[in-house]
């Protein structure tokens, strides 16, 4: 019977008399039938109700509809229905709805809808919130989406998450925010994501990331990021990862990087990487750092 009824009929209901209806009745409401209720009565439906409407149900709602329900009927919303929702309908919740969601929900949506939410929406997300998006959920935000994260939603990214990032998502990471990264974080990007850092995000990084950096990562630098180190990130490289520098990007380095480093730091380096020091600076290391070289270095 209640499928019966015609989408003017539906939209003549009043609250009580919709609110009257049972769940098993809701869940056969057609799409168009959906698509007739009022904000007004959608609004007033009870969670339950909101709950029990169809997959199909859901996804015929337009924006007015969906930007009508209520913090708690977004709570109410099953995994499956907001799995359902379109692109379209998740560009158009407010910033209250969108903190509202639950985890599963939010981890429910797909790609192409959560590209869609703006950074104002994403700003609304609670920590919990983004540490509960799946790796490819993370990899498919946009440039601007990541951009827009506060430092306190970047920092909710499991390092699964962080590996996941895409170089260009990387590059799009803003000054600030990656200094705020935690070093586990830093640790956790690729060597391909390290790799695409421009010269003043490499600048923005503490000496403790600079510290936390992996020796793969620091294989992976390149020539301008490690010229445009500052002495103090220089100086607080690990004997490891300077060994792991390319000749090319040692080269890079100025005598004033150069004279950054300490005594264990000049030792460290390995004889390949000695002999391909450039005149300019062999002859502008210090007398304790000449001195620091091993016999094996000397000989390169």
């Amino acid at each position: 019977q209640v499928v019966a009824l015609t989408t003017t009929q539906i939209n003549g209901l009043n609250s009580d008399d919709l609110n009257a209806l049972t769940t098993d009745q809701v869940k056969v409401l057609t799409s168009a039938q959906a698509a007739a209720l009022g904000t007004t009565q959608l609004s007033k439906m009870t969670t339950d109700d909101i709950e029990a409407l169809s997959t199909a149900a859901v996804r015929a709602l337009n924006s007015d509809q969906v930007k009508a329900l209520t913090t708690d009927q977004v709570v109410a919303l099953s995994t499956d229905q907001a799995k359902a929702l379109t692109t379209t309908q998740v560009a158009g919740l407010t910033t209250a709805q969108v903190a509202a969601m639950q985890s599963d929900d939010l981890n429910a949506l797909n790609t192409a809808a959560l590209r869609g939410l703006s950074t104002t929406q994403l700003a609304a997300l609670n920590s919990d919130q983004i540490a509960a998006l799946t790796t490819t959920q993370v990899a498919n935000l946009t440039t601007t989406q990541i951009n827009g994260l506060n430092s306190d939603d970047l920092n909710a990214l499991s390092t699964d998450q962080v590996k996941a990032l895409t170089t260009a998502q990387v590059a799009a990471i803003g000054t600030t925010q990656l200094s705020k990264m935690t070093t586990d974080d830093v640790e956790a990007l690729s060597t391909n994501a390290v790799r695409a850092l421009n010269s003043d995000q490499v600048k923005a990084l503490t000496t403790d990331q600079v510290v936390a950096l992996s020796t793969e990562q620091a294989r992976a630098m390149t020539t301008t990021q490690v010229a445009g180190l500052t002495t103090a990130q220089v100086a607080a490289m690990q004997s490891d990862d300077l060994n792991a520098l390319s000749t090319a990007a040692l080269r890079g380095l100025s005598t004033t990087q150069l004279a950054a480093l300490n005594s264990d730091q000049i030792a460290a380096l390995t004889t390949t990487q000695v002999a391909n020091l450039t005149t300019t600076q062999v002859n502008g290391l210090n007398s304790d750092d000449l001195n620091a070289l091993t016999t094996d270095q000397v000989k390169a």
